[in-house]
Formats: structure tokens, C-alpha cells, sequence
């Protein structure tokens, strides 16, 4: 497995898993999904910094992505620019966001025609856990793709299952929020 990975979105989360991989010795290359990101800290942790969404695609075989919903996942996959553009045969995409299950397999079918593989791995856990690296992933894809990335994915979280196919990740995380949500709202005192 190629070391180097490519990180779009340093967010909160994005951020405390990527000084996990850096302080696992993983060299990362961090894209800013938003302009305002201060990368500061990121750099003096080890981490490299482009600007340029194709440039984090040709010099990375691993893209790891922590968006706030499909419609990024989308924009940054497809473009234009995406990383579909410059990806080699063989990269991998993992999209550690809540996504939609349905972008998901639509995206994993355009990567697949330029033979490049995607895992959806939503994860559970706040910064706390991602600075830990004992956040809990639920993975979907194909199973050779998933062993392969097995070791990247240990290097984050403390728990991580694989749950079947494409998009089955998604799904699966899709459910637990909504059970969350249905729990929360019974526990909720009434007016």
C-alpha cells in the first residue's frame, strides 16, 4: 500500500485524523475544501499543503476525503477540476463523510470505468476520538480493496467492520443516525 495519501477536507474532523496519520509516519498532502482553513498547524505537523484539487490526485494514489455532504463529495470527484481527472489506474478513494448511499455507488461506477476503487467509510466519533485514533468505521466496497486498505484504516480507528458492498457503508451509518435520532427524541421532555 502506498504511503502517501491525499487529504480533501481538513475540517475539525479532517483535521485530528490527519496528524493520526502523520503520527503513524503516513506522509499526507492536505487540500482545503474551503478558503478559510487555516493549515498552519497541519504544516508544522508534517503535513504538505496543495491548492490545486488535480495536483492532490496526480501525486497521490490514496485520496481520503472528509466532506460535509454528497454534493461536496461530488463536486470534488467529478469536477470540474476533480480528481477523476488526474487519478491514476489503481489510486483508491475512501469517503470518510455521511454521504448519500445513492451518490455513492453512482461515483464508485464512474471510478471504476477509469479502474480506480473507492471505499465509503463513514466514521462514529467526535475530534476527540479522530485525535485518538479510536474512531469507529463502517466500510463498504469491494473486499480485496478494503484488506488492502485495512492498514490506513487501523491507523484511525480503533473499530472498523466491513459491512458488504458499495455504498453499504453509507447506509449503514444512514440507519445509526436515524436510530440516534429516533432515541434522542423519545428521552426529550415534553412541553
Amino acid at each position: 500500500m502506498d504511503q502517501s495519501i491525499g487529504y480533501l477536507g481538513p475540517g475539525v474532523m479532517g483535521r485530528a485524523i490527519v496528524k493520526g496519520l502523520l503520527g503513524a509516519g503516513t506522509q499526507v498532502t492536505v487540500f482545503a475544501h474551503r478558503a478559510d482553513l487555516d493549515l498552519e498547524d497541519l504544516c508544522r505537523s508534517g503535513a504538505l499543503v496543495t491548492t490545486s484539487v488535480t495536483t492532490l490526485a496526480e501525486k497521490n494514489r490514496m485520496i481520503m476525503l472528509t466532506l460535509p455532504s454528497s454534493r461536496e463529495v461530488e463536486r470534488a470527484i467529478l469536477g470540474p477540476p476533480g480528481l477523476l481527472d488526474r487519478l491514476r489506474e489503481g489510486s483508491v478513494v475512501i469517503d470518510l463523510s455521511t454521504s448519500l448511499p445513492t451518490s455513492t455507488e453512482m461515483l464508485a461506477a464512474r471510478l471504476r470505468e477509469q479502474r480506480i476503487d473507492m471505499l465509503d467509510a463513514p466514521m462514529a466519533g467526535g475530534p476527540r476520538q479522530a485525535a485518538a485514533g479510536e474512531l469507529t468505521l463502517v466500510v463498504g466496497g469491494e473486499k480485496g480493496v478494503y484488506e488492502r486498505c485495512l492498514p490506513i484504516l487501523r491507523a484511525i480507528a480503533k473499530n472498523v467492520f466491513f459491512v458488504g458492498g458499495t455504498g453499504h457503508g453509507h447506509t449503514v451509518k444512514l440507519i445509526n443516525n436515524f436510530w440516534l435520532m429516533t432515541e434522542c427524541c423519545q428521552h426529550t421532555p415534553r412541553a
